[in-house]
């Protein structure tokens, strides 16, 4: 069941030049840490005993959104990023849609996406549709599944 938590913090941000903009998240009181594309958590969510992370870069004219999937000890089990270049984006209207689902806004109010949690990581092809990113090999496993609401 997804449910709404701060307990995720960014301690440091990464900005060199030519390089996607990197964060050091903290865990409270636990003292681990884990290194994230991204400057700016959005919204964060318990799943368990995982986490659910969407961050921005900070910036709406050019924005890009990175959800990242973190366990108990704050390792990345998967990472997506939905952007496009030169394009704006705003993240609203984010709702939980089902107990491992949310929906949300990001390039306009009326564009819907969907990001769902497997149960267990599933057989996924690299290469989503556009404008959906996955930094992994070509086939692998993956817990995050970002589509397109029609």
């Amino acid at each position: 069941m997804l449910e709404p938590a701060d307990s995720i913090r960014v301690v440091r941000v990464l900005q060199t030049p030519g390089q996607p903009v990197m964060a050091w998240v903290e865990s409270a009181g636990s003292g681990r840490t884990a290194r994230v594309a991204g400057k700016v958590i959005e919204r964060q969510y318990r799943c368990g005993d995982r986490h659910l992370l969407l961050l921005t870069e900070g910036n709406p004219y050019e924005e890009a959104l990175h959800v990242h999937y973190l366990d108990s000890e704050l390792r990345l089990l998967d990472s997506i990023e939905l952007s496009a270049p030169y394009t704006a984006g705003v993240l609203d209207h984010v709702a939980v849609a089902a107990a491992n689902a949310l929906t949300f806004a990001f390039f306009n109010a009326h564009e819907r996406w969907r990001l769902e949690i497997a149960d267990t990581p599933r057989w996924r092809l690299r290469g989503n549709a556009f404008p959906v990113r996955r930094k992994r090999p070509l086939f692998c496993k993956a817990w995050l599944v970002l589509e397109k609401e029609a």
